[in-house]
């Protein structure tokens, strides 16, 4: 596996305890280091068979990795709930919801709106934290959560192709379906430091046996070896299936490694995503023999995703298809697997508007938690300025953009209103990503409107 696959699975073993002293993570992070070299080396080998070695090595850190995770949430959660203890209030319900979206996760199917509202819930909070009497501690310079926004998209998977094993079988076949899935976006975010880091968007087939999503066989031929109890073998015609619902993923992520403390802000990347990955593992379908007498002896899809060369995308071509709706790609020559003589597998994701609901006038004051139109928040760091409540939000602070990651306001300069020597931000005014504020203040104003 390459690259933001790897990355995005190991991220999960830093999510639960970023808040505990640093010497208890000193092994993790030298594997996760030592991962990420790996990676490299990986991404840029040309030899068939040191890659092979460097990957044999990437799967032996994963697997520590995972034994490490499991030591470490054993050993350090007590650690963490004397900490959640000493929190004062307003941190100590931002530590409560993140439990409760790590909880919620399991089943994005029935919990998508809870845990949607749950991370926004986080992010009015860290608003909060200046207006409430409970300052924070002194001597508590970060706090790390993590935040899920998840929305239910249709993946249309078609899957074309042709392998053969000699003596064995040949198959040709052309596959069609729509999978149910949910499309996720996962951030850590600095609670006190403002600062967060987008470390997947990841799509996620809906994994149930019960699932009723119909496939469509549109060509399928072939022969198979047929082997019975005290026959000879013999070949039979490839003309039946067995499909298992609710099995297969697509990923989206950042294509490039980048080398970085899960548990120190300061070294997470800031620049806007530049380029992502994509991989895929189609639904489980074997085929089969009218004359094979168990089910156990199908032949699986000969063509499966080649992880040692994922197909890469820009935020141009993927934000396009967000913006219309439907992102699709077409993506051939996939034969890395030995029984693969011909593949083209066409995926098209029908996505979610991820507009905001939020639309104050423009001139308005830019506040904490307000929304832009990529789908996303704005973190404010004032905390001397508000309005109704809230934080305004100043040029140069970030945004959680659901598209591009972690990106900053820009503001209008031809607005000369400053709050400590930074110009105050309004709807209307855009992020380095291109997306507009939406929501904020719908009565309080800076500049002409």
């Amino acid at each position: 596996m390459k690259v933001g696959a790897l990355v995005i699975l190991i991220a999960t073993l830093f999510l639960f305890a970023g808040n505990v002293p640093a010497q208890d993570y000193n092994k993790m992070n030298k594997l996760h280091k030592k991962l990420q070299e790996l990676l490299v080396q990986h991404q840029n080998c040309k030899d068939e068979t040191t890659a092979n070695q460097i990957f044999k090595e990437i799967q032996a850190i994963t697997s520590e990795m995972r034994e490490e995770g499991k030591r470490l949430e054993k050993e350090i959660l007590p650690k963490v709930e004397e900490f959640e203890k000493s929190l004062p209030p307003t941190l100590k319900k931002i530590s409560d919801l993140e439990k409760e979206i790590n909880a919620l996760e399991e089943d994005l199917i029935s919990n998508a709106v809870e845990i949607n509202e749950a991370s926004k819930e986080i992010i009015k909070l860290m608003g909060d934290l200046y207006l409430n009497e409970d300052k924070i501690a002194t001597d508590l310079t970060s706090f790390i959560v993590s935040l899920k926004f998840c929305k239910k998209v249709v993946v249309n998977f078609e899957t074309k192709g042709r392998g053969s094993n000699p003596g064995h079988f040949e198959v040709s076949y052309d596959i069609k379906m729509p999978i149910n899935a949910y499309w996720t976006a996962d951030y850590l975010v600095d609670v006190i430091k403002r600062k967060g880091y987008l470390h997947s968007h990841t799509i996620k087939t809906v994994k149930s046996e019960s699932d009723s999503v119909e496939m469509k066989v549109i060509s399928l031929s072939g022969w198979k070896q047929v082997i019975r109890p005290g026959m000879s073998p013999t070949t039979g015609p490839i003309d039946r299936y067995v499909y298992k619902p609710g099995v297969g993923s697509i990923t989206l992520g950042p294509a490039k490694a980048k080398e970085f403390d899960f548990n120190d802000p300061s070294t997470w990347p800031d620049e806007i995503v530049s380029e992502y990955m994509l991989g895929y593992t189609p639904p489980f379908v074997t085929f089969l023999s009218s004359q094979d007498q168990v089910e156990e002896v199908g032949i699986p899809i000969p063509c499966m995703t080649n992880l040692e060369n994922l197909t890469y995308i820009t935020p141009g071509e993927l934000n396009k298809g967000i913006r219309e709706g439907t992102y699709s790609k077409v993506i051939t020559k996939d034969t890395f697997f030995p029984n693969c003589d011909e593949s083209t597998i066409t995926l098209s994701i029908d996505f979610p508007n991820l507009l905001c609901d939020q639309h104050a006038d423009k001139g308005a004051l830019a506040t904490a938690d307000a929304c832009i139109d990529h789908g996303g928040y704005v973190l404010a760091t004032e905390d001397h300025v508000f309005a109704h409540g809230k934080p305004v939000a100043r040029v140069g602070d970030h945004a959680l953009c659901l598209r591009h990651g972690i990106t900053e306001i820009v503001g209008d300069k031809d607005v000369k209103v400053y709050s400590d020597e930074q110009r105050i931000a309004r709807v209307g005014d855009k992020t380095k990503c291109g997306a507009i504020i939406m929501g904020g203040s719908f009565n309080v104003y800076a500049g002409e409107r």
